[in-house]
């Protein structure tokens, strides 16, 4: 009976890692979280009275200001609040 070796590190890797105890993962989540978070804003859009629409997410890309967030974010709105 030949065993991939391949198949051995895999059965071991994800052994290992439901073995890893919670706090590991919650530690290294809070970590990335502290890092990324100055980042995240809240976008609140309005419609053409000033009458808020819709709500999303986004983040800074650079130091000047540009911010990323979804199509849907925008897609009806005539002005964003940051």
């Amino acid at each position: 009976m030949n065993k991939d070796p391949r198949l051995i590190t895999a059965k071991t890797l994800i052994l290992l890692l439901l073995l890893l105890p919670p706090a590991f993962a919650q530690e290294r989540l809070s970590s990335v979280i502290k890092q990324v978070q100055p980042s995240v804003v809240t976008i609140t859009t309005h419609d053409e009275s000033g009458r808020a629409v819709g709500q999303g997410s986004g983040f800074f890309v650079n130091e000047t200001g540009h911010i990323i967030t979804n199509h849907h974010v925008m897609d009806a709105a005539i002005q964003a609040e940051i």
